[in-house]
This record gives C-alpha cells, sequence and structure tokens, in this order.
C-alpha cells in the first residue's frame, strides 16, 4: 500500500520525527501545511460538515451545508445554530451538546432541521466535540446528511406491512 511508506507525510514515522519534504511535497501547499489538508477535506466533503462554539455561533460551514439547508458560508458563519434547528427540535440539541460537553465522545441521531425556505428536512446528525489538547471542548462538529429518502422509504414499508398484515 502506498500510505505504508515511512517518509510519507501522513503516517507518523517511528520516531515521531517529521516525514522528510520532497519536492513535490514543497511545491504542494496542501502537503506541505497539514491545516490546508484538513480544510480541503471539510471543503470538498459531500456530507454537509458544520461546526459551532460553546455560544452556539457557527464557525465552519462547507459547500455541503451549502447545498443542503440553502445558506451560504457568508450568510451563516457567525449566525446562530438556531436558525436551522426547528423550535420543538431545541432541547433535543441542547441535550446532546450538554453530553457533549460533559464527556461524550459522539452522538448520533436522526432529527429535523430547517432549509433557507423554512422546510423541515430530515436528516442524520453525527455530532463530535472538539477539544483543546487539554480536553476543555470549544465546541462541536457535526456531520448531517439528508434521510429524505430513506424516510420516505420506510414508510412505503410500513405501509406495504400493513397492507400486507390486513389481509
Amino acid at each position: 500500500m502506498p500510505n505504508d511508506a515511512p517518509d510519507h507525510p501522513l503516517v507518523p514515522r517511528p520516531n515521531g520525527a517529521a516525514a522528510p519534504a520532497d519536492a513535490a511535497a514543497a511545491s504542494d501547499p496542501v502537503q506541505a501545511q497539514p491545516d490546508a489538508l484538513a480544510a480541503a477535506l471539510v471543503a470538498s466533503a459531500a456530507d454537509a460538515i458544520l461546526a459551532f462554539d460553546n455560544g452556539g455561533r457557527i464557525t465552519v460551514w462547507n459547500a455541503a451545508c451549502e447545498a443542503l439547508f440553502g445558506w451560504s458560508a457568508a450568510e451563516m458563519i457567525g449566525a446562530r445554530l438556531d436558525a436551522l434547528v426547528p423550535e420543538q427540535r431545541r432541547s433535543e440539541l441542547a441535550r446532546v451538546v450538554h453530553a457533549l460537553a460533559g464527556g461524550s465522545e459522539e452522538a448520533a441521531l436522526e432529527t429535523e432541521r430547517l432549509h433557507r425556505s423554512g422546510v423541515v428536512l430530515p436528516v442524520s446528525c453525527r455530532l463530535s466535540p472538539i477539544r483543546t489538547g487539554t480536553g476543555e471542548v470549544l465546541g462541536v462538529c457535526a456531520v448531517v446528511r439528508d434521510i429524505s429518502r430513506e424516510v420516505e422509504v420506510r414508510q412505503q414499508l410500513r405501509v406495504a406491512l400493513q397492507a400486507a398484515q390486513a389481509r
């Protein structure tokens, strides 16, 4: 496997030293800057990835968020997360965020979020705390997927099952 090479920039070397820089890595800002690689991964992800701070302000918003929710990054960075959460789901989110701040490593749930148009979207959310090196929670990272089709299929299956049982 190519990534098994000890001099690959993303594979730790046994002695903890950094992999040697080669001409390709030096000319590629993504390889030369691990933070740039992380930013590129988030920016190009097919899933909606957002982060918010402890005050509920959005700090990261990728292109998939724009497609899913209808808001641009310029509109959402600094905005309150409440803009995406239906009123009846806010206590659910508060419970999850509280659990993450209290030491939970992640949370996964099927819930609802709001599109810019006001349409309620069924979504799958996977949330994890953003921690400092000392363990302090700075905020939460969320990976969100539209599950409208899955919800529709489950409903069709329930109707078909009920119809079959009624015979």
